[in-house]
Parts: structure tokens; C-alpha cells; sequence
């Protein structure tokens, strides 16, 4: 008799091995594919930020063409923050200065010297 409770002990143990081993494995497939999705997100979301700046850079230059700093200009890029889904700000360099454009004030950009600087927001 005491030798099949021995029997029956180490067969419980083995079941619990295997499952133990299984569910290691869900865990760190898991935990694999967590880390794939994030960095797909990251690429995607510079790949998006990498053709809004694009668009913008082209539209600044063209619509600075018509009239830098003008009303239109200043609308036009308003609105091309406001339609970008990943840029929160800019700052165009003029030849009579620097000029920020917030998508909400205070949020992206700080001044320091009266000069516009993007706030480093690492938290």
C-alpha cells in the first residue's frame, strides 16, 4: 500500500510538471508577442510621424512662399497640426525669428530667452 501512494504522488507531481511547463510556455509566448506588438506600434507611430513632418514641411514651404508669418500661413499650419495625429508642435525658424505652433499651449513647447524650445517631457 505505501508504495501506491508513492506511485499515485509522483504521478500528481508529473501532472503538475507538465502543466506548470505549459503554462510557462503561454506566459512567455505571451510575453513575446507583447513585446512584438509594442515595437510594431513604436515603427508604425515614427512612420506616421515621418510623413505628417513631410507634409507639413512641404506645405510650410509652399504656403511660405505666398506670405511667411501672414494670416494664411499661420492658418494653414493651425490646421495641419490640428489634422496630424502624432505631432504635437512645431517650431519654424524665420529669417526674423523663431515661431511655435501648439496643438495645445503650454503642452509641447516652453520658452526660454524668447526663444521657443520643446519641453522634454520624459515621464
Amino acid at each position: 500500500m505505501g508504495i501506491q501512494k508513492k506511485s499515485k504522488f509522483g504521478d500528481t507531481s508529473i501532472v503538475g510538471l507538465i502543466i506548470a511547463a505549459v503554462c510557462i510556455v503561454i506566459y512567455l509566448f505571451a510575453l513575446v508577442q507583447a513585446v512584438v506588438r509594442l515595437y510594431l506600434s513604436v515603427d508604425q507611430r515614427r512612420s506616421t510621424a515621418d510623413y505628417e513632418f513631410a507634409n507639413i514641411a512641404n506645405l510650410a514651404e509652399s504656403t511660405g512662399r505666398q506670405g511667411f508669418m501672414d494670416e494664411q500661413f499661420i492658418d494653414t499650419m493651425n490646421n495641419a497640426l490640428a489634422s496630424s495625429r502624432s505631432i504635437e508642435a512645431l517650431i519654424i525658424s524665420g529669417p526674423e525669428g523663431e515661431y511655435a505652433f501648439e496643438r495645445q499651449k503650454g503642452r509641447a513647447i516652453t520658452w526660454v530667452n524668447n526663444s521657443p524650445r520643446f519641453i522634454n517631457d520624459v515621464a
